[in-house]
Order: structure tokens, then sequence, then C-alpha cells
């Protein structure tokens, strides 16, 4: 496949989730951990508030997951934004040429 064509069709077409990872990212840059990030999801979720961690944006509390969530989507949010982090751990990592071959 041509990496180019596929980066086209990549910026082409955002979806809903563009805003979590963006936000997940900004709360990475801004030097959050794994666990604030859910603590926080987990909180916004249970009460209907629309708090949000300092100096991030609040696109990772969206106002879908501010409503109260059953288990299963609870476990699904958690079990994304675990993917999300280590995804961006490993990317960084690889990055910054610290990545073993």
């Amino acid at each position: 496949r041509d990496s180019a064509g596929g980066e086209e069709l990549l910026e082409a077409a955002p979806d809903a989730f563009d805003a979590f990872v963006a936000g997940i990212l900004q709360a990475v840059n801004n030097g959050y951990d794994l666990g604030r990030i859910q603590l926080e999801q987990t909180v916004a979720g249970s009460d209907n508030t629309s708090s949000s961690i300092s100096g991030v944006d609040s696109s990772i509390i969206s106002e879908q997951q501010q409503q109260n969530r059953n288990n299963f989507e609870a476990a699904v949010l958690r079990q994304s934004t675990r993917i999300v982090y280590y995804t961006i751990q490993v990317a960084s990592d690889t990055s910054d040429g610290s990545a073993s071959s």
C-alpha cells in the first residue's frame, strides 16, 4: 500500500474519537498519568458535572461520557483510555530513539 494515500484518507475522515484521543494526548503532554486521567473520567461519569483536569481540554470527558455509564461502558472507556495512553507512550519512546529494535 501507498502510505501517503492512507495518510490522506485518515486526514480526510475525522471521527467522533478524534477529540477523545486529542484530549488524552493533551493530558499526557501536560504530565498527567493514566490513573489521573481515568479518575477524572470516572468522576465525570458518575455525577453529571462538567469537571475536567485543570489545563486539559475537556474533550477527554465529552458530554456523552459525562452521562452515567453502565458497567460495560465504563470498562470500555477505561480500556480505550489505556490503549490510547500506552500508544502515546510507545510513540513518544520511539520518536525519542529510546526504543530498542
